[in-house]
């Protein structure tokens, strides 16, 4: 009776087993295909923070700062490591006339101390940079004092700039936005000039077909303005 028994529930245990539905097979993940990596030209690219300082002292020139407003303003050199050092004070109506060198950057501030432009000289000779009344009025609505990046600051003043490319090679050239990105613009071939509309404070770079920086440049806010970019500064740009 006993066998009877056990052999009884021997069966029911296989039966059950058998009834019981088989686990879901285990899914197989399909292989994860890495996206293409885009291939971005070598260039030296610097943080734009980097960029508004002095960057070499090949080439000297004369920067004439002209004050046309009612009020002193202060103007400051931005030395090798992106630090301003006072020079001096340029008086209401008066100028002063500064020795300095191609890319070495000048930030003149009001009496708050508010930033009424940044200039970055190129390479010619002798330069005159006029503090307007406008200038002046634009730094105490923005009331800027601290400029930490390369980058456009507002939009007031429409003006046109002529770049000339006066070297034998074709450059590509970028507006830098208000986020401090570089936008490209186009390309100036050899011996080429283009009409380029833009605003007071948008800072310009240009670049030649490696990448190298061969100009920066931060228009005043004449209306009218041109920019040379010559074989030296292209020279300059390809120099480590």
């Amino acid at each position: 009776m006993g066998k009877f028994i056990a052999l009884a529930i021997l069966i029911m245990i296989i039966l059950s087993a058998c009834s019981s539905p088989a686990p879901a097979p285990t899914a197989i993940s399909e292989p994860t295909i890495a996206p293409t990596e885009t291939t971005v030209p070598a260039r030296s690219a610097e943080p734009a923070q980097a960029l508004l300082r002095s960057r070499h002292s090949e080439v000297a020139v004369q920067l004439d700062f002209v004050n046309k407003s009612a009020q002193a303003s202060d103007y400051y050199w931005v030395d090798f490591d992106g630090k301003e050092q006072k020079y001096g004070t340029i008086e209401a109506s008066a100028s002063v006339v500064q020795d300095t060198y191609f890319t070495h950057p000048w930030i003149v501030r009001g009496q708050f101390g508010h930033i009424v432009l940044i200039y970055i000289p190129t390479e010619t000779a002798k330069q005159t940079i006029t503090i307007s009344v406008d200038a002046v009025a634009l730094a105490q609505k923005y009331a800027l004092t601290s400029y930490p990046q390369l980058k456009s600051l507002h939009f007031d003043t429409e003006i046109m700039i002529n770049f000339e490319n006066g070297s034998s090679v074709p450059l590509d050239y970028y507006w830098v936005d208000y986020d401090g990105r570089e936008q490209k613009y186009g390309t100036i071939e050899a011996g080429a000039t283009i009409i380029q509309p833009t605003y007071f404070t948008h800072p310009w770079i240009g670049r030649d077909q490696s990448g190298n920086i061969v100009l920066i440049y931060i228009p005043t806010d004449a209306p009218q303005q041109t920019v040379t970019i010559s074989a030296d500064a292209v020279a300059f740009g390809q120099t480590p």
